[in-house]
């Protein structure tokens, strides 16, 4: 009788690029180069969600007088817990790496700065505030929202940037 074959995952076989919650004991991250590596990869997978939540709104509102205030409640409601998310996965590859107490604060302080703010206050130049203090009304032309894209991806990308340089020093 020939042996069934069983797979067993290698360190190499990526089914997902997100972060899955587990209560098993998680990789400690050592470098800063997969500190980074990690980082962008929870930067792409945000990106690509909330462009598909964008896209989602924006037909919803394109050359709409009035949609009503359940479509911008939507989008905003998400837009806030997708950040959160980020924040999220940011700091818990964070906490993985072994950085020292002192700079681990200070990473995390910076995360709370960029990403999503301090006690629920969205500080000038946050992620969050960025993307949510003026989302495209009603009846917004495609042009417009074209710029509202391109804006929303700068504040992303500066997002992005700054976590990555703060990483970066050792």
């Amino acid at each position: 009788m020939r042996r069934k074959h069983v797979l067993i995952p290698s360190a190499m076989d990526l089914l997902e690029i997100r972060l899955v919650p587990s209560h098993a004991t998680a990789a400690v991250v050592s470098s800063a180069a997969s500190i980074q590596d990690q980082v962008n990869r929870e930067f792409d997978a945000f990106q690509v969600d909330y462009e598909q939540a964008r896209s989602t709104y924006y037909s919803s509102i394109l050359n709409l007088p009035n949609p009503g205030p359940a479509t911008i409640y939507a989008f905003t409601s998400y837009t806030t817990q997708r950040v959160s998310l980020l924040a999220q996965e940011v700091l818990g590859t964070i906490g993985q790496a072994r950085l020292g107490a002192a700079r681990t604060r200070s990473l995390e302080h910076l995360v709370r700065v960029k990403i999503i703010g301090s006690r629920d206050q969205m500080p000038y130049g946050s992620l969050a505030q960025a993307l949510l203090s003026s989302p495209p009304q009603p009846g917004t032309t495609a042009p417009t929202s074209s710029l509202y894209s391109l804006s929303e991806d700068a504040a992303i990308e500066s997002a992005r940037v700054a976590i990555l340089n703060g990483v970066e020093r050792r």
